[in-house]
């Protein structure tokens, strides 16, 4: 073999090796780039992305923890209500729910005649709303349940939303007349909620739809 013919050799062994060395650093650096991470515009674009989506999710978060919030009182009243008739069976004397529709509280308490006067006395501790609620309906003019005209408690009474039950666990009005007039309204602001009783003092709950209540 001449000199010649040796260096073409040579040469095109080194371009060969010189090739298959650039390839390889390229594989190298291809492999350092996946593993150093995502790029400063990358995280940008993500963080730009989860913003867009809480600020989605947020609004329909806080209507879903309002509502939980006002159908919770109402279960809350409800069954509050259900004691107070309960009480007033087991004791043999006259109960009441007594409402204050300004401090937004509620109570319950029995007719003590051991008292000088006989006077209603509470049994318990004083219950709140939670914070956002109050008692009101609002604008609405439709009264829920079996309630004729809307008013918190009775419509023949106002300043009181209190709810009152014989001994014998009958709904009654403050005059100890049994009917079921009664109901009790909440509202967070957006949105109302009802507590309705029939006669014999069951209760039912509602939620306003924009034109009609219905049970929950």
């Amino acid at each position: 073999m001449s000199c010649a013919s040796a260096s073409v050799q040579n040469s095109g062994y080194s371009k060969e090796l010189t090739a298959g060395q650039n390839a390889g650093r390229n594989r190298q650096r291809a492999a350092s780039k996946r593993q150093s991470g995502f790029t400063l515009v990358e995280l940008i674009i993500v963080a730009l992305i989860i913003l867009i989506m809480l600020g989605i999710a947020l609004p329909s978060i806080s209507t879903i923890t309002q509502t939980y919030r006002l159908t919770g009182d109402a279960r809350i009243l409800a069954s509050e209500l259900n004691l107070t008739r309960m009480r007033a069976a087991s004791r043999g004397t006259r109960t009441r729910l007594n409402v204050n529709l300004v401090a937004n509280t509620f109570q319950l308490e029995y007719w003590n005649t051991a008292a000088t006067p006989p006077a209603y006395q509470i049994e318990g501790g004083v219950q709140n709303l939670s914070q956002g609620n109050k008692f009101s309906f609002g604008t609405l003019t439709k009264a829920a349940g079996q309630q004729s005209t809307i008013a918190e408690g009775y419509p023949t009474e106002t300043g009181c939303g209190c709810i009152y039950f014989n001994s014998r666990g009958l709904v009654t009005d403050a005059n100890q007349v049994v009917n079921a007039n009664a109901a009790l309204y909440l509202t967070n602001g957006k949105q109302y909620a009802a507590v309705a009783l029939s006669v014999a003092g069951q209760t039912t709950g509602y939620m306003w739809t924009g034109s009609a209540w219905n049970r929950f």
